[in-house]
């Protein structure tokens, strides 16, 4: 997984907030560092049949819940204003 998906400073909204859910939120905190040490396991050996598949699936399905009610409040209240403009004949 890429380190800039997860940027709690971006101007990309999801991005900002998945990095703050990194930061901040202990469940996210604990599925990452999971991961990161599953990566290491791996490179450490010359090979295995791990795949951090496991891991990497908790981590998304744990940012999903913890951005869900803020990651796109912005952009529905964009579709929602541009909406009741349509609605309105403008």
């Amino acid at each position: 997984m890429s380190a800039d998906m997860y940027d709690s400073h971006s101007t990309d909204q999801l991005t900002r907030e998945r990095g703050i859910c990194i930061e901040r939120d202990c469940d996210v905190r604990n599925y990452f560092m999971a991961l990161k040490q599953c990566q290491k396991r791996i490179a450490a050996k010359p090979y295995t049949a791990e795949t951090c598949h496991q891991e990497t699936v908790d981590l998304i399905e744990s940012i999903d819940r913890c951005v869900a009610d803020k990651a796109f409040v912005k952009f529905a209240c964009q579709v929602k204003s541009v909406i009741l403009r349509v609605g309105a004949g403008e």
